[in-house]
């Protein structure tokens, strides 16, 4: 029974390491799943915030623009003038680049009145424009390009989400499978280890068994050799006995019919 409940143990141990390295497999296609899942989702969110700024610099250089008009046809008072050409240069930091001399002239060449700019004045205002029309132009592309990108950025999103479901059902799948075989397993073991404790358990009565029966063993083999051979050996003068007394009456019987008639020869004879 032993060997039996051994080998059922084996056999459930090499489908526990099966079942084990299958939950193993489904634990790595998870992770790898939830990566994907994770790198989507940033990637996703990255592609809002590119177009959420896109658009917000659409915005303030749409601002700047409505700014520059007035300032352009040079209709603003001085005072005003000044004011607004602050404001434009402050809208414009950091979203359009312009070169060295442009930057250094663009202010003077705003707040000067129209009638008293140059040609280099004038320059520089229609440079300024042109600059400011194509960076709003391509801000618009670049936001339509990404815009568009948003659609397939959400679908990888659910792919990956549907994608990480079906790695989380294979896995639960997996470890319940590998919960039933580990418990077959356990049970099985602990079954090896009771009838091995048993057959522990059992060793000293077998000795004990066995030493009572070496000592019954010498204790038949004294009675074989002491009252059972004296009893066998009765016995058969018993059994001897009765034949000599058989043999031995008739013998008797004619010596004393022959005293018997020795007797009566010697008495005297009478008359009659």
């Amino acid at each position: 029974e032993q060997a039996l409940a051994e080998q059922a143990a084996k056999a459930t141990s090499d489908l526990l390491l099966e079942k084990k390295a299958a939950l193993a497999q489904t634990a790595l296609k998870f992770r790898e799943a939830k990566h994907c899942l994770t790198e989507a989702r940033q990637a996703e969110q990255v592609g809002i915030r590119e177009v959420n700024k896109f658009a917000k610099d659409i915005e303030i250089l749409a601002l700047a623009m409505n700014r520059f008009e007035p300032l352009k046809n040079g209709t603003l008072e001085p005072t005003h003038a000044i004011q607004e050409a602050e404001h434009l240069m402050n809208l414009i930091e950091g979203k359009l680049e312009l070169d060295a001399t442009l930057s250094a002239a663009l202010s003077n060449a705003l707040i000067t009145p129209i009638l008293n700019r140059s040609s280099f004045t004038m320059m520089v205002v229609h440079q300024f424009q042109d600059s400011l029309r194509a960076q709003i132009e391509d801000l618009q592309k670049q936001y339509k390009t990404k815009e568009s990108s948003k659609a397939a950025l959400a679908t990888a999103v659910l792919t990956a989400e549907q994608v990480l479901e079906i790695a989380v059902g294979q896995q639960i799948e997996a470890a319940t499978a590998f919960t039933k075989e580990n418990d077959a397993h356990d049970a099985k073991t602990k079954l090896v280890n009771d009838k091995k404790k048993a057959l522990r358990d059992t060793k000293p009565l077998i000795r004990k068994c066995a030493s009572s029966l070496a000592e019954l063993q010498v204790e038949l083999d004294n009675f074989h050799q002491g009252p059972l051979e004296a009893f066998e050996k009765l016995q058969c003068r018993t059994k001897e006995a009765p034949e000599k007394t058989v043999t031995a009456a008739p013998e008797g019987e004619e010596a004393e019919l022959a005293q018997d008639a020795e007797l009566e020869a010697s008495k005297p004879a009478t008359s009659a």
